[in-house]
């Protein structure tokens, strides 16, 4: 009978190879992932540099559009990407006029509808992914279609639709403290940008009202911010704040309007040390300063109407402050950038809905990258 060949374990200089060899297509591995970051680094960086701004082709191409009085739907590569412009139409003269569109029975809410069951028809569940413009809004201020465009114009409409057929939504939106860090490579200091968050909580496109008491639309901007000693207020002093429909406190007890007064106290308290540093800036915006009333109120030393704080606040406009508000929507226009490219690398094919300004602006840049 022959001898049967006897098996041999590996030896440790085979087990050693087989060692290295993993060792080598890891190696190549992480070198192809480095090298694929680093084209498409390079790709969106070539794209960016054919962002618009807010010169001379914005002011053509936002003309432009503004004239058609309806949405604009622009598609970039193929089906990756079906991007809204949305637009505000005057109800009285049917013209877009400036800002978002708070009518449930507007055409532009329709157009959006109707892109929306488009989008859904020509996509398949798990490619979907919806961007929208600003934070994320309640369920409560969704509960139904109109609601939520009262509540958030077109954004409330399309986080509504998003919920109702179930697809995931996120905000195109960097968080403040980010945009607050890109604008302090500028050389603005995080104090000024928390004045700009301010002026743009209070700037109203055609907006009739002289701006009051400004203290606690800066708090929740200095909270955002992370300043320290910028805490949230419990939920009880909250609802001491309350107002019925002809703007009266509910609860006026004896106990109510001491605990008020100790909050507007509070809160002037800690805003009193940056007021100087704002002046300085709106000084330079031509703005009046800001002042303290014996009473609490940190009001503009003269009247200021929402309008007037919204033209000077354009960042297509002229001015320091158009200049600085310029700055912070570029910061915004490159997250939403980075975010519609970042979903689809991930083979989504995503709705964006945001203000025509932004979809104008991003133009050349979408074309660009997505070009091939």
């Amino acid at each position: 009978m022959s001898e049967q060949p006897i098996h041999k374990p590996e030896t440790g200089d085979s087990t050693n190879h087989h060692q290295e060899r993993r060792n080598v297509y890891t190696e190549l591995k992480a070198g192809l992932e480095t090298k694929k970051r680093e084209a498409e680094s390079s790709k969106q960086d070539v794209a960016w540099a054919q962002y618009a701004g807010y010169g001379e082709y914005y002011q053509k191409e936002n003309t432009e559009r503004a004239k058609s009085a309806k949405v604009k739907v622009d598609k970039y590569g193929g089906e990756a990407v079906t991007i809204i412009a949305s637009i505000n139409i005057d109800k009285e003269s049917g013209q877009a006029i400036s800002g978002h569109d708070y009518n449930p029975e507007s055409q532009s809410m329709k157009d959006i509808e109707s892109a929306w069951q488009e989008y859904l028809s020509t996509t398949l569940p798990e490619e979907r992914m919806l961007i929208f413009e600003g934070d994320r809004v309640s369920p409560a201020e969704i509960l139904d279609r109109d609601t939520a465009i009262r509540n958030r114009t077109e954004s409330g409409l399309v986080q509504f639709l998003a919920t109702q057929s179930n697809v995931e939504a996120f905000s195109g939106e960097p968080t403040n403290i980010e945009v607050a860090a890109e604008l302090e490579k500028k050389g603005i200091a995080k104090t000024e940008t928390a004045l700009l968050f301010t002026l743009r909580s209070l700037a109203k496109h055609h907006g009739t009202e002289m701006l009051g008491d400004m203290k606690f639309n800066f708090y929740p901007q200095m909270q955002k911010l992370d300043y320290a000693g910028f805490e949230d207020f419990p939920r009880s002093d909250k609802e001491l704040f309350r107002q019925d429909q002809n703007g009266e406190f509910i609860d006026n007890s004896k106990e109510a309007i001491a605990r008020r007064q100790a909050i507007n106290n509070e809160i002037v308290t800690k805003l009193l040390p940056y007021i100087d540093q704002w002046n300085d800036a709106l000084r330079r915006y031509g703005l009046p300063e800001m002042i303290v009333t014996p009473d609490q109120q940190l009001v503009f030393a003269q009247t200021v109407s929402q309008d007037n704080l919204a033209k000077l606040a354009n960042p297509a406009g002229h001015g320091e402050l158009s200049e600085m508000f310029a700055e912070t929507v570029k910061v915004r226009d490159k997250h939403i950038f980075e975010t519609i490219t970042s979903a689809t690398q991930q083979g989504k094919k995503v709705f964006v809905v945001y203000g025509g300004s932004h979809v104008v602006s991003l133009a050349p840049v979408l074309q660009d990258y997505y070009k091939n």
